[in-house]
């Protein structure tokens, strides 16, 4: 669906208006979506289109995926968080996931950022190079 400049705008501010502290307030999301579709402003579909967007781009932010070639201990998964925490913040949904195809190593994806330190990237980095 195309969405217009005005919508995006608009979109944008009610997104701006449910968020505290630079995290998302869900009860106020949920109100401000309520409200839009009772009142029904011009292009309110487009502007419910864009809201869902940002949403979920920012939930895309707030979600790391780590995988790994073996199992990751409890004390080690901890160690991950903490650090990943320091660098992007607080309010980090995290998921682990084990791929022997890794070899070994660690794959990190926090939003659209990859941190890729598996053998298996530094085999295919090796071989492009040749």
């Amino acid at each position: 669906m195309k969405v217009s400049k005005a919508s995006n705008e608009f979109a944008t501010r009610v997104f701006r208006l449910c968020t505290e502290n630079g995290s998302l307030n869900e009860k106020k999301l949920s109100d401000s979506i309520t409200f839009l579709s009772k009142k029904r402003p011009n292009d309110y579909r487009g502007i419910l289109s864009a809201l869902k967007k940002l949403v979920r781009l920012d939930v895309e932010k707030r979600t790391v995926h780590v995988e790994s070639a073996l199992d990751i201990s409890q004390a080690d998964s901890k160690r991950i968080q903490e650090s990943i925490t320091k660098k992007h913040g607080e309010g980090l949904v995290f998921n682990f996931a084990t791929k022997p195809e890794l070899i070994g190593g660690l794959k990190v994806q926090v939003g659209s950022q990859v941190y890729d330190g598996s053998v298996l990237a530094k085999i295919n980095r090796l071989s492009h190079s040749l």
